[in-house]
């Protein structure tokens, strides 16, 4: 066998041997613990909850350590056992424990914040349909009770500028002068198509072989 095994085998007797004893100081601390509390209750078994080492022990304890005193050192010892039984580290079983007490309260707060925005959300939006509501009464019966429109026509005829009367158009060619002036119109019409005709005869007249 090589130093190396020796050396792990003798490591994994002794923590054998650790798990052993944090066992033992488990059981002796537990069922003497428990006659010093709770021996009065009756039991069917024959020396009560704690058994006979714990009766022999809880006497022992109480008379050189007292009520209290023997409490705490039960205590201190099935922890102790508990410790180099299990391979549990208490300052990290503290901080699990804190952590999660941290966690939980955060988890509460944040549930309590949760509710309160709602509900104050709610009231803001039921305070806003009332007043919306009471706006609108108060609009309709300000409509209902208000005395009706009556519209009145005025008699007095706003009096008309000389400058609006200058600015209007005038006709250019009154009535009296249309009918002088379509006569006139028609002779001298007349007169130029008389001319026209009378254009091919004087040039016949001139050159009769044209």
């Amino acid at each position: 066998m090589s130093p190396s095994q020796k050396v792990y085998g003798s490591m994994d007797i002794l923590v054998i041997w650790l798990r052993v004893i944090g066992f033992i100081l488990l059981l002796v601390s537990a069922t003497t613990f428990v006659n010093i509390h709770y021996g009065d209750f009756k039991s069917d078994y024959p020396s009560g909850l704690g058994g006979y080492i714990g009766v022999f022990l809880g006497e022992h304890v109480v008379s050189v350590f007292g009520y209290i005193g023997g409490t705490i050192l039960l205590i201190f010892i099935f922890m102790f056992g508990l410790t180099v039984f299990a391979d549990i580290s208490w300052v990290n079983l503290i901080k699990f424990i804190a952590n999660s007490l941290v966690s939980l309260s955060l988890n509460l707060k944040s549930r309590f914040a949760r509710r309160s925005l709602s509900s104050q959300r709610a009231k803001k939006k039921q305070a806003g349909y009332k007043s919306a509501f009471g706006k609108t009464e108060k609009a309709s019966e300000f409509l209902d009770n208000r005395d009706p429109v009556v519209v009145k026509r005025s008699n007095i005829h706003s009096a008309e500028s000389t400058r609006a009367t200058k600015e209007k158009q005038q006709n250019l060619f009154p009535d009296a002068d249309l009918g002088n002036f379509y006569r006139n119109l028609t002779s001298s019409t007349q007169q130029i198509n008389q001319k026209q005709s009378d254009i091919p005869m004087t040039l016949w007249s001139i050159y009769p072989d044209y």
